[in-house]
């Protein structure tokens, strides 16, 4: 029974963590999809730890950046762990294609599918554009038309 009890303070303790420290979560819990290398641990570089404190500090972003720095993949991250820790956290991917739209989700998807029970919450939603948590958080894939997001405010 003691230990029971322990193993519950440390995953309380785990939980309390990660809910305050988005890049202790993905350092410690995320994994990704290497494109050679399959299914390993999400190791942030410094300046994808810089891109998460803007990302908490401001509503609004814009990164100038070269092509395969991980900015999608630590978006991915940061929008599992906003999803998780917030309750009614809206997440909308708009691409100028569904399909590219779709490839964050499944990112947001596959981090989410690897992580420990006690983190995951209850899922309620789970398609190929949209999933959503029993927290009454989602996120959702759509195309850059028109109306992208209209529905969604």
């Amino acid at each position: 029974m003691a230990k029971k009890q322990n193993l519950k303070h440390i995953i309380a303790a785990e939980y309390k963590k990660c809910a305050k420290d988005p890049v202790y979560f993905m350092k410690k819990y995320c994994m990704i999809q290497h494109p050679t290398r399959g299914k390993i641990n999400f190791n942030l570089y410094q300046f994808q730890e810089r891109a998460l404190a803007e990302f908490a500090n401001n509503d609004y972003n814009i990164i100038l950046k070269s092509r395969q720095l991980g900015i999608s993949t630590l978006s991915a991250g940061y929008s599992l762990w906003s999803m998780l820790f917030n309750e009614d956290f809206n997440v909308l991917v708009i691409a100028t294609k569904q399909d590219v739209a779709k490839n964050l989700v499944t990112k947001v998807r596959v981090m989410h599918e690897y992580l420990p029970s006690w983190l995951k919450g209850k899922t309620i939603e789970d398609n190929k554009l949209s999933l959503r948590f029993g927290n009454g958080s989602q996120i959702k894939a759509v195309s850059a038309a028109g109306d992208a997001g209209r529905s969604e405010a």
